[in-house]
Order: C-alpha cells, then sequence, then structure tokens
C-alpha cells in the first residue's frame, strides 16, 4: 500500500538529505582537503626554514673563504704554497740571510697536519747586534712564503753574561715553520714516512 508523504515528513526528509549531504561532503572531502591544505602549509614553512637555514649556511661559507683568502694573504703578502717548495724557501733565505755575517741551516723531517705540510728550517745566525738580528727575523716573519717563528734565542756572541746585546754582535737560534699545501695522498705518504722512520 503507497502512501504519500505529508509536507511535514517531506521537509524532514530534505532536512536529513541535506544533513547527510553536509556530513558527506565535510567527511569526505571538505576534511581531507583541509588536512592536505596544513600538511601543505607545514611544508612550505618547513621549507622556508630550510630556505632560511641554507642561505645562512651559504652566507658562512662564502665568509669562511673569504676569510681563508684573507688568510692565505698577509700584509706582507706571504702565501701558503704547494708542497716541495724547498727551491723557493732556499732563494728566499739566502736573500734574508745575506744581512747576517754568517749563518748555519738544518732541515729537520718535514711534517703534516691534514693537507698542510710544516717544513721546519733550523738556523743560527750571527749580526753586528740586536738591531741588525731583530731585522733578519722579520724579513723571515714577513717571508712571502708564510712561516711561523719558534723557539728563538738571542744572545752576545762573546756569551759574557751581562753584555748590552744592542751594542755588541750576537748570536740568534731559532726555528722558522714554513707552510706548504698538500694533496690527501702527499700529506698521508709524508705522515706514514714518518712514522716509520720513528
Amino acid at each position: 500500500m503507497k502512501r504519500e508523504f505529508t509536507s511535514r515528513e517531506k521537509a524532514l526528509l530534505l532536512v536529513l538529505i541535506v544533513i547527510l549531504l553536509i556530513s558527506g561532503y565535510s567527511a569526505f572531502f571538505l576534511s581531507p582537503l583541509q588536512t592536505h591544505i596544513s600538511d601543505a602549509q607545514a611544508q612550505q614553512s618547513d621549507a622556508l626554514d630550510q630556505l632560511q637555514v641554507e642561505t645562512v649556511k651559504a652566507q658562512q661559507l662564502k665568509k669562511m673563504k673569504e676569510d681563508l683568502a684573507q688568510l692565505d694573504k698577509t700584509e706582507s703578502g706571504s702565501r701558503i704554497p704547494d708542497y716541495d717548495n724547498l727551491q723557493n724557501v732556499m732563494t728566499q733565505l739566502d736573500a734574508i740571510l745575506s744581512a747576517a755575517s754568517d749563518y748555519d741551516l738544518s732541515f729537520p723531517q718535514v711534517e703534516a697536519q691534514g693537507n698542510l705540510m710544516i717544513r721546519p728550517v733550523q738556523m743560527t745566525f750571527t749580526c753586528a747586534n740586536y738591531a741588525a738580528a731583530k731585522a733578519v727575523m722579520k724579513n723571515l716573519s714577513d717571508c712571502i712564503y708564510r712561516c711561523r717563528l719558534d723557539a728563538i734565542s738571542v744572545s752576545a756572541l762573546s756569551g759574557e753574561d751581562g753584555q748590552d746585546i744592542t751594542r755588541v754582535p750576537v748570536t740568534v737560534t731559532l726555528t722558522a715553520n714554513f707552510y706548504e699545501r698538500a694533496a690527501a695522498e702527499t700529506a698521508a705518504a709524508a705522515s706514514s714516512a714518518d712514522s716509520s722512520g720513528t
């Protein structure tokens, strides 16, 4: 037996259908869409944060490269040459130590520190007075090849206590450590040769 729905029942059914449609739209379309939008916004935020981090890293790397380039050139223009620069070092030492009355050089084993090779040159030289010796040490320090002076000892040539070293000939003993760049394999070979020699 068929029965017609009353206007009130039709209205209630219509409201129910609308509620079901809204619920279905919300559950199957709107809610996942909002989740996707939230995820996309979170990813965008993460990407922006990562971009800022990478930008800061790139700026720091650029600054580090500039600092290294600056370190490679001091006011005197010294630089770190490639490994096995002994011939050029000897030329420089000959020019610098020509101001000394006499000098004596010895060459201990080259040391490897990472990709840097340190070439120590132990020297003793005599000058007319302390001012002349100081000029020689300054020229060593300002050499075009990067070096560090260590174990500096200055004494009156006569060896008598109480001598005024500004007025008498002096003897200087020091070690000049010259720095050179080496490929990783060269540094490793020098390190292993040094350890096998000891």
